[in-house]
């Protein structure tokens, strides 16, 4: 009832709500070791909160972080180019799986030693 009563009370109509539900026998939670994808996973959710204006600030942002509280214990893993990593920054390391993340540190180490380009963790 929670989450319904959430949809219902948006303070925006353009924000929206995804779910999707993936089917079929492939496991899409097998891992492939030749890519540094983040997770994946046979559903997927997102809440993408939308308005124009600033003094909507406020009420947008409560029901966004509200009701992502309230999936917040559904929620294994994250998409990295969909997930706020300023707000929650453990959404970094919780967008790939420990091998993966730690690849692309050992990638980023090799090719930028001396930290030139943006890295996820502390703006580095």
């Amino acid at each position: 009832m929670a989450m319904r009563d959430k949809i219902i009370d948006a303070p925006s109509p353009k924000s929206v709500i995804v779910f999707c539900q993936s089917t079929g026998q492939h496991n899409l939670l097998e891992s492939n070791p030749n890519v540094a994808l983040s997770m994946a996973g046979q559903s997927y959710g997102g809440i993408w909160s939308i308005w124009e204006n600033a003094k909507d600030d406020e009420a947008n942002i409560k029901w966004h972080n509200e009701t992502m509280a309230i999936l917040k214990p559904f929620t294994n893993f994250h998409y990295i180019g969909e997930t706020d990593i300023v707000q929650d920054p453990t959404r970094i390391t919780d967008s790939y799986t420990p091998e993966k993340w730690k690849k692309l540190q050992e990638i980023r180490k090799k090719y930028d030693p001396d930290g030139l380009f943006f890295g996820y963790v502390d703006g580095t």
